[in-house]
């Protein structure tokens, strides 16, 4: 493959690589292999001892003369290299690519396990190098190492490797994304592993054995269970262990829709603890689905659920009169060789003769993508299996007018390694083909999407997909009048179902009805819009998504139209945002960036969201949008029913939604330039103040992980804390050639065992010319280092010429930068767009499980530069000529823990005073030998100095403080101070019952008569958590909190509650309520 515009010149390459022959016609090159390359040592890409699928050509960038292009997915290099000794070693790789992030390669070893990934960035230009750096562990000795192509799209001039340390650095196993237990049916439920529900209360009974069992149900209360997997159709009988003291009991067992399976009644048992076994036969299809218990009429204990198929059904769809099999055709089920060939000639051969494409029983493998130009495949059911063996190309290609699939399972070699290719998808629809289907298909893996559609006028129903790498059903291109229903989608990698529209097709999605689909689990969002004109998203049921629950948006990073025209209508959304790595959150989102308007004419009505991670419905972003949102019903969010952040602009009508729960308020309205339209009382009125000014002076810090007086002067940005207690602060200067930052992080548990984000690390966003165009544009850059002081960027960013230099120290670590203005020509008073954010691996993993952010998380920092804060360009810090004569006098530091209210709770102030001499100019104070403030100071000698340093939420322990004030004629050091926190963690919780009359149904009331206050209050019964509620705090004062416990049986019932707040946690004694009628 030669790029347009580009000539080989065979004469020319032979003379100048002597040591090379090239086969231009199969694009092949080889090169001497006979010594083997010495690591640590640099290699030149060209220098492979074998290769497939690449081609050479001559380069001007500086360190070789010639480079490696015209790369597809699926090349690779191999080089024979020597390592000194074992160890972890930094591999920097000269890299170009003009394309946005969509470039990776892998280097493996002679096993061809990955050994370290590559995510090549835009570096502007095919020219345009940069060097991108990677940490990998090599074994010593002679072996080979491959350089492979993952994603294409780059060209590579050299590699180079240096030694760092002797530790290794292992692979982790991908994480398991389900969220809960996977029930395989036939087979036994756990009635109290359900996934989420409302009002179930799962208990010990010592009458079970050692299980437990789900109680106090009443009316309305429902339990669900998302990852159920039939192994066959038919009808079931299911048993249900019961006990309830009434008569007239009952429950219903409903599918993903609400449709009513069985319908169970629960006869007097004679007591509470007196169980029987009852039946139900139900009718249940095979494969994955959800099913929901819900209580009609309350008063009864649950505890085994059993499913026992009683009739299997005959699903075995028969061949069509007109069929011809593929095994006419030569293809041979299970025999483990490739039917490629024959298949696809199978395919050919039906579409001339006008005959459908018939898959019998049985594993049909294929390693290259089957094109149906027009003709129709079908099979028996799930019993027709199409298996992958080529994860680069996996497709079947729906062509031409009239492509159907349907009936069969396609399933694929493991894999781990995400593609972005088309021909990677298990069903790629090609922008010519028309009037298309893909029906009651199982696809199970794919290196990319499950479903990928170009195309228009298409059906996509009746199919399962689930464990792909990428969307479940991604709709892009110029697609129109697409019908997307009854499908079920788990665990994918990205999103579970997706219409994009990239201003790069020249138009949008249009016409596309997502409806009575079932989603589940997944990396990333449940249902997204990015971009799209008339655009349904109805009734479906979406739960325990990584991100948003439904995500609708105009995004400036992928380009996309606006999203005019959406209706999201009646869907179903429980528990979203699970992923702490996913920053677009919500039930449903809105995300209003790049395009105005960005989201148009849009009704959001009628949809259930149930227990929402953050805000119900979060309305974000600085661009247009114009909405109504009406007759929502949202229940138990964490965070807002409504939320309209403080950029939001637009206009907004909000009228009929019912909030119950919420862990904040039912509505917040920060968005002062948004025409909002509401009947909800604001919980937050008066947003979109004016913030404070924030400053970076004029100064040239050394980058040595330090921290240089002068950083002083600048305005200390605070970002927020995740709930390990991960947080820092970040501040800025600048001089005439770079600006600097700095980040002093407050990290436990810092890891670099993954790349990039998933690293502990601290990135900058920054618009220098400061405007505020949305998308990132000229000046706009972002750019990451982690602790291992590796650098990455997702912008284009020249990291060759960005200089950092990390420290780790107690409790954290330290990062200096310099980045050389892209655009800026530099000056006091001017004025540039920021954000600083962080990202967590707090367990170790190699993936990121929280970041930081120092503007609001909610705010789309990553895709909408318009939301970044201001910073001042400020002059140099202004000195006045010393009154001080020689080094600063002693200083004393001092504490008040304990003084405002008898407790040393962990809130404080360390004070600092220098009575009287030669006055300093800088102050420092350091925690545990770490660097937690930075001031300066006027110098008025020689009156006294003071200043403080709040410290909020220590946990027990002891803290060593130390303080530093310098001048220029030198720095005095204060004595240590050590304060004693022992009351951080909240005050004794007493538990008291009021069942004097002993009959099952009664109050535990939990009383903290003085002391530090909790958040959280929990209640457990025999063990088990019961209650959890959110207290108001105001330390010392008293908390008590009141849980009502109903329909218990007869026995004895041990009861411990616990107060909780960021500090740690309190439990009361044990009390024991008897319960004898």
């Amino acid at each position: 493959m030669i790029r347009p515009g580009k000539m080989v010149y065979l004469f020319f390459c032979l003379t100048l690589f002597s040591s090379l022959w090239l086969n231009v016609a199969g694009g092949m090159a080889a090169a001497d292999s006979a010594a083997a390359h010495p690591i640590p040592g640099m290699i030149e890409a060209e220098d492979f001892a074998d290769m497939s699928g690449i081609q050479l050509d001559v380069t001007d960038d500086s360190g070789g003369s010639s480079y490696i292009g015209w790369t597809d997915a699926g090349d690779w290099m191999d080089y024979t290299v020597n390592v000194e000794k074992a160890g972890v070693y930094a591999a920097t790789l000269r890299l170009a690519s003009p394309l946005e992030g969509t470039s990776k390669i892998q280097l493996r070893n002679a096993a061809n396990q990955t050994l370290a990934a590559i995510n090549i960035p835009n570096t502007g230009d095919w020219g345009a190098y940069q060097n991108i750096e990677t940490k990998l562990s090599l074994s010593a000795g002679e072996q080979t190492l491959r350089v492979y192509v993952v994603n294409a799209g780059f060209n590579f001039n050299w590699l180079s490797f240096e030694f760092v340390s002797d530790s290794v650095i292992e692979p982790e196993p991908e994480p398991n994304p389900t969220d809960g237990p996977f029930f395989q049916i036939p087979g036994a439920v756990e009635v109290e592993a359900f996934h989420f529900g409302s009002g179930a209360e799962v208990k010990d009974s010592a009458h079970v054995g050692a299980g437990k069992y789900v109680g106090a149900l009443d009316a309305g209360d429902w339990m669900e269970y998302t990852y159920v997997e039939a192994a066959g159709a038919g009808v079931y009988e299911v048993e249900f262990k019961v006990a309830s003291p009434n008569s007239g009991k009952r429950f219903q067992l409903e599918n993903a829709w609400g449709n009513v399976l069985a319908d169970v009644q629960v006869p007097n048992t004679g007591g509470w603890d007196a169980w029987q076994t009852v039946s139900a036969i139900m009718t249940l299809p095979a494969g994955s689905q959800s099913l929901q218990l819900v209580t009609a009429e309350g008063g009864f204990n649950l505890d085994a659920m059993a499913f026992k198929l009683a009739e299997p059904a005959d699903t075995t769809v028969p061949a069509p009169a007109n069929a011809l099999s593929i095994a006419e055709c030569g293809a041979t089920a299970d025999d483990n060789t490739d039917d490629t060939a024959a298949i696809q000639a199978c395919i050919d051969s039906a579409r001339s003769e006008g005959r459908i494409v018939y898959v019998p029983e049985g594993t049909f493998l294929y390693s290259a993508c089957l094109v149906l130009d027009g003709a129709d495949l079908t099979g028996s059911g799930h019993g027709s299996v199409l298996k992958s063996i080529n994860a680069l190309e996996q497709c079947l290609r729906l062509t031409g007018d009239g492509s159907d699939v349907s009936h069969v399972q396609l399933t694929t070699i493991t894999t781990t390694d995400r593609l972005s290719t088309d021909v990677s998808a298990r069903v790629f629809v090609d922008p010519n083909a028309l009037n298309f289907s893909v029906k009651n298909t199982v696809i199970d893996g794919a290196t990319s999407a499950g479903i990928i559609s170009f195309g228009s006028h298409g059906i996509i129903s009746g199919n399962t997909v689930r464990n792909t790498l990428a969307d479940g059903i991604h709709i892009t291109g110029l697609s129109d009048d697409i019908l997307i229903e009854n499908n079920v989608s788990r665990d994918t990698g990205d999103d579970q179902i997706a219409v994009v529209s990239y201003e790069k097709f020249g138009s949008w999605v249009r016409n596309v009805t997502i409806r009575h689909n079932d989603v589940a689990g997944g990396h990333a969002r449940g249902i997204t819009v990015s971009g799209g004109e008339n655009i349904a998203v109805e009734n479906n049921k979406i739960s325990l998504t990584g991100g948003a629950g439904v995500f609708i948006a105009s995004e400036g990073s992928y380009k996309t139209y606006t999203v005019n025209g959406l209706h999201v209508i009646g869907n179903a959304i429980y528990k979203d945002s699970l992923n702490g790595s996913i920053p677009e959150k919500g039930g449903i989102r809105l995300q209003a960036t790049y395009k105005n308007p960005s989201i148009d004419n849009a009704l959001i009505e009628q949809n259930f969201i149930f227990g929402a991670t953050d805000s119900g419905i979060l309305i974000v972003g600085s661009a247009e949008a114009n909405a109504v949102i009406q007759k929502n019903v949202i229940t138990n969010p964490q965070g807002y029913g409504i939320s309209l952040v403080s950029t939001v602009i637009g206009s907004y009508t909000i009228s009929g939604n019912t909030v119950t729960g919420s862990g904040k308020h039912p509505f917040s309205n920060l968005a002062a330039g948004a025409d909002v339209v509401s009947d909800m009382l604001n919980g937050t009125p008066g947003g979109g103040g004016e913030g404070s000014e924030y400053v970076a002076v004029k100064g040239t810090p050394v980058i040595d992980g330090g921290v240089d007086d002068v950083w002083a002067y600048s305005t200390a940005l605070q970002m927020d804390t995740t709930v390990q207690g991960t947080t820092g602060i970040a501040r800025i200067i600048w001089d005439e050639t770079a600006l600097y930052y700095l980040f002093q992080m407050t990290d436990a548990a810092p890891f670099a065992i993954g790349a990039n984000e998933h690293n502990d690390s601290v990135e900058v966003w920054v618009d220098e010319l400061n405007a505020k165009n949305g998308a990132r544009g000229v000046g706009d850059y972002q750019a990451r280092v982690d602790i291992a002081n590796v650098k990455s960027t997702a912008t284009g960013l020249n990291l060759s010429s960005v200089q950092s230099e990390v420290r780790m120290v107690p409790g954290g670590y330290i990062v200096e930068l310099a980045v050389p203005y892209t655009a800026l020509i530099p000056g006091e008073g001017k004025t540039i767009g920021f954000n600083a954010s962080a990202n967590d691996d707090a367990n170790g993993d190699g993936k990121r499980d929280n970041y930081m952010s120092w503007v609001d998380k909610n705010l789309p920092y990553w895709a909408d530069t318009k939301v970044y804060n201001n910073v001042l360009l400020a002059g140099s810090p202004v000195i006045d000529a010393p009154k001080a004569t020689g080094v600063p006098g002693t200083l004393v530091i001092s504490h008040n823990n304990g003084h405002d209210h008898g407790l040393l709770d962990g809130s404080y102030t360390v004070s600092m005073n220098m009575w009287y001499g030669n006055n300093g100019t800088v102050y420092k104070l350091y925690e545990n030998g770490v660097l937690i403030d930075i001031q300066r100071l006027m110098d008025d000698s020689p009156k006294a100095q003071t200043t403080a340093t709040a410290i909020e939420g220590k946990r027990n322990g002891e803290y060593h403080y130390r303080a530093e004030l310098s001048n220029v004629f030198g720095t005095t050091v204060s004595k240590e101070l050590v304060v004693k926190v022992t009351q951080a963690n909240p005050g004794m919780p007493v538990l008291s019952s009021n069942n004097w009359d002993g009959d099952g149904s009664y109050d535990i009331r939990m009383n903290m008569w003085w002391g530090t206050n909790g958040t959280t209050f929990n209640l457990y019964e025999n063990g088990v958590l019961i209650h959890s509620e959110q207290l108001e705090v105001g330390t010392p004062n008293a908390q008590t909190a009141t849980v009502a416990v109903k329909g218990r049986s007869r026995g004895a019932y041990q009861y411990r509650g616990e107060l909780v707040n960021d500090a740690g946690s309190t439990s009361s004694a044990v009390i024991t309520v008897k319960v004898t009628q």
